[in-house]
């Protein structure tokens, strides 16, 4: 593995002294461990002739206010009509879900798709939607 100083020098300041290891960032650092629990998860088409939109919503918590939504649109058979990524207002990360969705049916809709159904992963407002 190359010294991060001689790929990067302005991090000199944060490796002092050989580079043969990386410095302790905190004593009460453990090495990451998987869980051992592993769920698959496959994306499953919606019936023929509808269409599926698959959403998601990302905050930033590293003070920037930034937030972004994307998704895409696939028809039965799995292709892909349209995708977006696109910056939002920062908001909490429900809301933030709820206008990726809001955002994908509107296309949708400007498309002509009326046969839709929507997929996120926000637990909350899968709640919301379903009453």
């Amino acid at each position: 593995m190359a010294c991060p100083t001689s790929l990067l020098p302005a991090a000199a300041p944060f490796f002092p002294g050989p580079c043969h290891r990386a410095p302790q960032l905190s004593p009460s650092a453990r090495p990451f461990q998987p869980s051992s629990r592993v769920v698959l998860v496959q994306w499953v088409p919606p019936p023929r002739g509808w269409f599926k939109i698959n959403f998601n919503g990302s905050v930033y918590h590293d003070g920037s206010g930034r937030a972004s939504i994307g998704g895409a649109i696939r028809d039965s058979a799995g292709r892909v009509v349209l995708a977006l990524a696109e910056p939002t207002e920062h908001s909490t990360v429900g809301i933030v879900e709820a206008r990726a969705m809001i955002r994908g049916l509107r296309l949708a809709l400007g498309l002509g798709l009326r046969r839709v159904v929507v997929e996120g992963d926000d637990l909350v407002l899968v709640q919301l939607l379903r009453g």
